[in-house]
């Protein structure tokens, strides 16, 4: 699938800012928190991460500054690219990630609630694995359905982007390896794990 003309946009809007970057986090704490521990399990194999779709709240860069590790942040919009580069320890590089990628492989590549809004699920995971080393962290706000046989796009004129269900039966066919599980908490209903 190719990405719409618009696809995108109102990530450079006004809408989308410090602000609401930091709501959606704090919102979604019960995760990171989870994340968090998932990579303190795995601490001493890390020296570099990505984050696809880092977005302008900063806790990521500022989490990894402190264990030392190197933090590399994409993001297709521009606005949030360069708030990044002015405010927060990192490289951050602006691009669609499902046409391009960097040219170095990472540790541990990490996503949340992007491939909810892409618009081909299994070109950004086959993406996302051949930029790493050795671990995968996907977070899916929307889910996985276990039902049906092929990903679900849905196109919102109005936000400029994609709102996904994406299908296990494909993931487990596309991706021999791929784990699944569901994980909720205290301030989050359900949120779909993807780990390799």
């Amino acid at each position: 699938m190719e990405a719409k003309t618009n696809y995108g946009f109102i990530w450079e809007t006004d809408k989308c800012d410090h602000e609401w970057f930091n709501k959606i986090h704090n919102d979604r704490s019960d995760l990171h928190e989870h994340f968090v521990n998932f990579f303190l399990d795995i601490r001493n194999e890390i020296e570099s991460v990505l984050e696809i779709g880092c977005g302008s709240c900063g806790f990521y860069p500022l989490f990894f500054s402190k264990e030392n590790v190197k933090y590399s942040g994409i993001d297709i919009s521009t606005k949030v690219v360069n708030e990044c580069r002015k405010a927060f320890p990192g490289e951050f590089l602006c691009f669609d990630f499902l046409k391009e990628q960097p040219n170095m492989k990472f540790d541990l590549v990490f996503s949340h609630a992007v491939i909810d809004h892409v618009y081909d699920c299994d070109i950004f995971l086959s993406k996302i694995i051949e930029s790493s080393k050795k671990y995968i962290f996907i977070s899916s706000y929307r889910g996985v359905d276990f039902l049906i046989d092929q990903h679900k796009y849905v196109w919102s004129e109005s936000e400029g982007c994609y709102f996904n269900i994406m299908s296990a039966k494909r993931l487990i066919k596309s991706f021999p390896g791929v784990k699944m599980y569901e994980f909720s908490g205290k301030n989050l209903k359900k949120e779909a794990i993807i780990t390799f």
